[in-house]
């Protein structure tokens, strides 16, 4: 209670001072996030099984938004819209006689609306009133929640016939984005850029989001029936998941309105 109490003094004495304005902020981000699936393998009816996750996954899309902020001397507040990405990737290798025979890959993306809030605060850095230099950098610290809606909602469905000299393998993938709102925390830094005017020339951030329901990114559900040259059939389950929570490399720029 007494820090929200000193940041409201700090406002107040900002907008008092006059160095307050209003700003546009195009933005641009790119995604690290995780899959949960872990690595594993298994041995079953004479073949080598291997589930081969991407663990650490880029983004293969860019997000892109815009906000509008209220700018103080030491203090901004944004409130935007943004098109996030999340990504599921995920392979899955068969081995007979350590000769690979078969292999299935999943590759896919789906989008959400990621409602943005972000507080920032002044750390350290140079002061614009300073006329003798004609750049100045400003590093805050922001904090922020963020609300998503799915954008892509409807389960998709692929399957893969593999056949081989002793055996055939159909598979059945069934994968959907996340279906329900989702809650985020965000915590990171902002670096900016200000010529001696006072005009913004970029903005880079690094923010990490973060919530409660981890598993609720991109599911898949891969069945794989084998069946071998006597017609015997065996049929496997292969799950895996995609965290929303993630790391925000952004580039962005205040545009005065």
């Amino acid at each position: 209670m007494r820090v929200l109490i000193i940041l409201i003094l700090i406002l107040f004495i900002s907008i008092i001072k006059g160095q307050s304005k209003l700003v546009l902020q195009p933005v641009l981000e790119f995604k690290l996030h995780t899959n949960k699936t872990k690595q594993y393998s298994f041995y079953s009816n004479n073949l080598n099984w291997q589930v081969l996750p991407n663990n650490f996954i880029e983004s293969n899309v860019i997000n892109y938004g815009v906000k509008i902020g209220y700018l103080s001397k030491y203090i901004s507040t944004y409130l935007g819209l943004v098109i996030d990405n999340n990504r599921l990737n995920n392979q899955i290798k068969i081995f007979e006689n350590n000769t690979p025979i078969a292999f299935y890959s999943f590759d896919n993306t789906f989008r959400y609306l990621r409602i943005t809030s972000q507080f920032e605060f002044f750390i350290l850095g140079g002061d614009t009133v300073k006329k003798n230099k004609k750049l100045f950098s400003q590093l805050f610290m922001s904090i922020g929640g963020d609300l998503s809606i799915p954008i892509d909602k409807e389960l998709k469905f692929n399957e893969k016939s593999i056949e081989t000299l002793n055996h055939k393998f159909d598979v059945e993938n069934f994968y959907g984005g996340p279906i329900t709102k989702q809650i985020f925390m965000s915590i990171g830094l902002t670096y900016k850029v200000i010529n001696r005017k006072n005009i913004n020339i970029f903005n880079l951030g690094v923010n990490y989001l973060l919530t409660r329901r981890t598993f609720q990114g991109i599911n898949s559900n891969v069945i794989i029936t084998q069946t071998d040259l006597n017609n015997n059939v065996n049929i496997y389950f292969f799950n895996s998941s995609a965290s929303l929570n993630g790391i925000y490399f952004t580039i962005s720029r205040d545009i005065g309105i």
